[in-house]
């Protein structure tokens, strides 16, 4: 039933309690000129789910892809709309009210006034550091009442307390802490502590901290009512502004609070984290499933949340002799959303009142009259007693009614009659041994047999419970009944009992969930027994409650979504890409044999189905833990990192999330095969994760675990591959870099980086421990297709085995020897050749014009070749791209050409030979001296004239025409693209005037018609088709002509004595 909280305030971590005993609410604070911020009305700062301050404009509200808010009204936040931040396909709001999901929407009418935080400084003065620690409070049933009174001296004034710290430590108890106020400088729960806070049903808690510490996994006043709870942040020291770059107040890794918070420090709520109530604060991060439920009266039209209360009562038939000191005994349970709690049960007898009463048994809850309370486990066991036996009429049914205090409508009834006779159940022994343990309850996992045993029991002429031997069953029949889920299937019962000796060994299977009855009936032939009258045949009867539960859940592929694969970082078939969505669903599933387990249903150890998930998911089902009348439970998925290996042991990196977050009621399956759906989930790292699906917060079926179910899901892969940066090595010589790479001319070296991404655009962390054989291996490529750049096998040097790092692989090519390019191997960009060979002049590429324009572009950019396994080096996942291109530049291009200009002198004199570098561009080959733009001119181009060709053009010499001792020489390192450091010379003795070509020798190939030198400049991206032709290109040439003059130049001048030496 749902009713209405009113004021209970718990801190809960896996069961330790603390309640709040009542104190009348003082403050022991006087403020004259303006109010203590603790005695304002803090709903005047909370009526929304969260909200700002109006003290900065910078104030935001950060909703990540997995962050949610709910019962929103209207989907209004406190923020201003350029500070609201959420993912465009996100609807991170719900509407409380019609339940429609939609994007949040700022309300800046909701941005409230922010209070004085600074005038309550002053009553942090508190000395006194308390540590609570490990204790017996737990197993001793103890209520340990905070403060305690050790604690209260000197730091407690009435209910106004000072403390320099509280800290739970190691701590295992259930305990009170008192309502009033408390100033503590430092509150701190650490790590993995059994530990639950409650807080008194009659007056706030007013926690006003500088620092709150929970360590992950901290469900503070869980369940409880968070207007009874209210905690505020301070961020400053006395007389100071607010002190932003304080840590934020960060809610993680689990943690669950019911409270209003108003703080001066930001707010992060983060990996499946939970706030109930109300926040006001500078700036508040959702995120990793962090949620912020709108519970408190403050929100207009938001009471707080109603709580779902359950009872249950076990058994709902007890049957008793009359004889000995058995009794009636019934086990109550009680819930509160889901979970065991301990509530406040009343009773009441429907008939002969007076002539009973209940007391507790065995020490479990407590209570006397018709009021008791059970335990912290929810559990209550109550017994009947008659006050007078002699009233009561032996087979009558009595009944009794119980129902829980705070919610009168959650109740129910029971029967109990005393008996002569009757089958009792018993607790079947090992190796088929009898036991005297008598059960009223028997556990079962659906589809799995389990043993019980049977006696006939009677009382004997002296009055004493005997098991009656000679019973022979007459007309024994047994039939089963659901009791819950009311609306349910009975399922198909399979028992078979054989009595002997009035002992019968029997298994009961049932292949559905849920709260049955087992009633067995016959006649009695009672001669000899107490009471048996003149009627010697008796109504035998007995009664078993059977608790049936799935046995596990089976997590399995959505009929509409992808396979679930279980591949690893280092085997297996790929799944998805990282922070891709997909769906599966969780199906209770009856108890299979065989297929790999062999271990005892009778535990609550997870099931991994991976080897035969197939057949887990055909499983029967049990479609009765769906129904909405049946037991409360969640269901949760969570997840741990299962590969890579490497990074088991303290991975804190994302793990499973899913837009509509990882829980679900157990009314919420789906479809007609019945089942947890889960839609939209993803994970933004790769590898493989081990997903369990289980039961929430240690909650229960009809007080019973149910296996978790564990399954492997991978291989998560890289969704997209992105260029990060890239780096082009351009060549250098004596200190001097050429600008640009000639068409022709080999890279000398060229590096970049790719990013490993997520489909949320979020750089994957554990790429680099995968196999080689599942990580990618990059070149370069040319996207048009041109075939002037080859896609090389040439980007990783060595084994490869530090090209990933996290998820960033650096690849390079450097250029190892003198290969040029059309060489296999060799890095460059060609020139390019019509169909009649020619030279098609085209360029220059990635550069700034002349004119000022930009050139025409290069397309050049990432390609997948391989795998980084050389033994595999086929790369099985599928790859997408974000960013192919180079992000940083493609590489400056030019078509360049040297030329050598002809000229002339006198005979043996030395003679320089022009040499120009010159570039293509706008139609026309350009140099320095005829461009009027400054460009970064060629100042790296150098070559040395000893590598040459030469041959006679025209020569005076009769007797040797064609031969000559003209050489090239000279070292020449251009300057702007031109040198005059080449130098032709004339050996011969005797004068001769001849006109010499000379070939610089570039390329590899000699002019055929000429004489040359052995050795090359090899720089052949500089040669040019000067003959026009098909065969190729060709060095560049020019003609020096020795016997040239001008004027007089060869008239001997006769001059006066002394003018010229002798």
């Amino acid at each position: 039933m749902m009713v209405f909280q009113t004021a209970l305030i718990q801190l809960r971590k896996y069961g330790l309690s603390i309640f709040f005993t009542a104190w009348a609410l003082t403050f022991g604070v006087s403020v004259a000129a303006e109010q203590d911020f603790s005695e304002v009305d803090e709903c005047q700062y909370l009526n929304a789910a969260v909200q700002t301050w109006d003290d900065s404009s910078e104030n935001t509200l950060d909703i990540g892809k997995s962050g949610f808010i709910f019962n929103d009204v209207g989907f209004n936040v406190g923020f201003a709309e350029s500070r609201l931040e959420q993912p465009e396909y996100h609807e991170p709001c719900t509407d409380g009210e019609t339940g429609q999901k939609g994007r949040c929407k700022a309300e800046p009418n909701l941005i409230v006034d922010k209070p004085d935080f600074n005038i309550p400084l002053s009553n942090f003065t508190g000395t006194k550091e308390i540590a609570i620690k490990e204790g017996n409070y737990w197993e001793e049933e103890r209520d340990l009442t905070l403060p305690r009174d050790e604690d209260r001296e000197g730091a407690c004034s009435g209910n106004v307390c000072k403390f320099k710290s509280v800290t739970f430590e190691s701590t295992s108890m259930e305990a009170w802490i008192e309502s009033g106020t408390y100033w503590i400088e430092t509150f701190t729960v650490e790590a993995s502590r059994k530990l639950s806070i409650k807080s008194p049903k009659d007056g706030p808690v007013y926690l006003h901290v500088k620092k709150l510490n929970l360590a992950g996994n901290v469900p503070l006043n869980f369940n409880g009512n968070p207007d009874n709870f209210i905690i505020k942040v301070y961020a400053r020291e006395p007389g100071e502004n607010p002190i932003l770059s304080y840590e934020p107040l960060v809610f993680n890794n689990g943690d669950k609070v019911y409270a209003r918070i108003l703080s001066e420090r930001n707010v992060e709520i983060i990996r499946s984290s939970e706030i109930h109530g109300a926040v006001v604060a500078n700036s508040v991060k959702l995120d990793n499933s962090g949620y912020i439920y709108a519970n408190s009266s403050c929100i207009d039209g938001n009471p707080s949340n109603p709580i779902d209360y359950s009872l249950s009562v076990t058994p709902t038939q007890s049957i008793a002799l009359m004889c000995g000191n058995e009794t009636p005994i019934f086990t109550i349970n009680t819930k509160q959303d889901g979970k065991n709690a301990s509530l406040s049960v009343n009773a009441v007898f429907n008939s002969d009142a007076d002539n009973f009463e209940l007391s507790v048994v065995d020490g479990i809850g407590e209570g006397s009259g018709m009021d008791f309370a059970s335990n912290r486990d929810g559990q209550l066991k109550l017994q009947v007693t008659a006050r007078d036996p002699s009233k009561v009429i032996p087979n009558q049914d009595y009944s009794l009614t119980f129902n829980l205090t705070n919610d009168k409508s959650t109740s129910q009834t029971v029967t109990f009659r005393m008996v002569p006779a009757k089958i009792q159940a018993f607790e079947a022994g090992e190796d088929n041994a009898i036991t005297n343990n008598a059960i009223d309850t028997l556990s079962l996992v659906a589809g799995k047999a389990t043993k019980v045993d049977f006696k006939v029991l009677a009382c004997s002429a002296n009055g004493t419970p005997v098991v009656a031997e000679h019973y022979k069953a007459q007309q024994l029949t047994w039939q089963h009944t659901l009791e819950m889920p009311s609306n349910g299937d009975k399922g198909t019962l399979t028992f078979a009992p054989q009595f002997t000796s009035g002992v019968a060994q029997s298994t009961v299977t049932l292949n559905e969930a849920g709260k049955f009855n087992l009633t067995l009936s016959d006649q009695f032939n009672c001669a000899g027994y107490q009471g048996c009258g003149d009627n010697d045949i008796w109504p035998l009867n007995g009664v078993l409650t059977l608790h049936s539960r799935p046995w596990t859940l089976a997590i399995c592929p959505a009929d509409d979504s992808i396979e679930l694969n279980n591949g690893t970082a280092s085997s297996g078939k790929g799944m998805i890409g990282a922070g891709e969505h997909f769906a599966m669903t969780v199906r209770p599933i009856i108890w299979q044999s065989g297929f790999g387990y062999s271990g005892d249903a009778d535990n609550d150890e997870p099931i991994n189905i991976n080897k035969y998930a197939e057949q887990y998911c055909a499983a029967p089902i049990t479609k009765n833990v769906f129904s909405t009348q049946g037991d409360d439970f969640d269901v949760v998925l969570s997840s741990k990192l299962d590969s890579p290996q490497e990074l088991r042991s303290g991975y804190k990196g994302a793990l499973l999330e899913g837009v509509n977050g990882l829980r679900q009621k157990h009314d919420s399956g789906t479809g007609d095969k019945h089942h947890w759906r889960f839609d939209d989930l993803y994970w933004d790292n790769v590898g493989s994760l081990s997903v369990s699906a289980g039961l929430a917060d240690d909650m229960q079926y009809l007080s019973m675990p149910i296996n978790p179910g564990v399954r492997v899901l991978g291989r998560f892969y890289p969704k997209y591959f992105s260029v990060l940066k890239n780096v082009w090595h351009y060549p250098t010589h004596n200190g001097q870099t050429l600008p640009y790479y000639y068409m022709n001319q080999p890279i000398e070296a060229v590096d970049f980086q790719v990013a490993a991404l997520s489909a949320n655009d979020i750089q994957v962390s554990n790429y680099e421990y995968f196999a080689p054989q599942f990580q990618a291996r990059f070149a370069l490529a040319d996207f048009t297709n041109s075939g002037r750049f080859p896609l090389l096998d040439r980007y990783v040097q060595g084994d490869g085995s530090n090209v990933w790092q996290g998820g960033v692989g650096s690849f390079a090519y450097q250029r190892t020897n003198d290969d040029l390019c059309g060489v296999e191997g060799v890095l460059c960009w060609s020139k390019q050749y019509g169909a009649d060979k020619a030279l098609i002049h085209d360029g220059p590429y990635n550069v700034t014009l002349r004119n000022g324009n930009v050139s025409q572009n290069t397309e050049i950019g990432i390609e997948l070749i391989g795998s980084m396994d050389t033994e595999h080096p086929t790369y099985d996942d599928p790859i997408d791209y974000q960013l192919r291109l180079l992000p940083e530049k493609q590489p400056a291009l030019r078509l360049g050409r040297a030329v050598l200009s002809s000229v002339g002198g006198a005979q043996r004199s030395t003679i320089a030979v022009p040499l120009t570098i010159e570039d293509w561009e706008n139609d026309r080959f350009y140099t320095a001296a005829n461009s009027q733009t400054p460009l970064p001119w060629d100042n790296y181009s150098h070559v040395d004239g000893k590598h040459y060709c030469r041959r006679i053009e025209w020569s005076d010499d009769v007797a040797t025409p064609q031969t000559t001792n003209a050489q090239l020489s000279g070292e020449a390192q251009v300057v702007q693209g031109q040198s005059q450091s080449l130098i032709a010379t004339q050996t011969q003795r005797e004068l001769v005037r001849e006109s010499v070509r000379f070939w610089l020798k570039l390329g590899t190939q000699a002019e055929t018609s000429a004489e040359c030198t052995e050795n090359s400049n090899l720089m052949p991206w500089l040669q040019y088709d000067w003959d026009v032709t098909s065969s190729g290109e060709e060095d560049p040439s020019a003609v020096v002509t020795f016997g040239i003059y001008r004027g007089n130049d060869r008239v001997i001048l006769r001059g006066e004595n002394g003018i010229l030496p002798n």
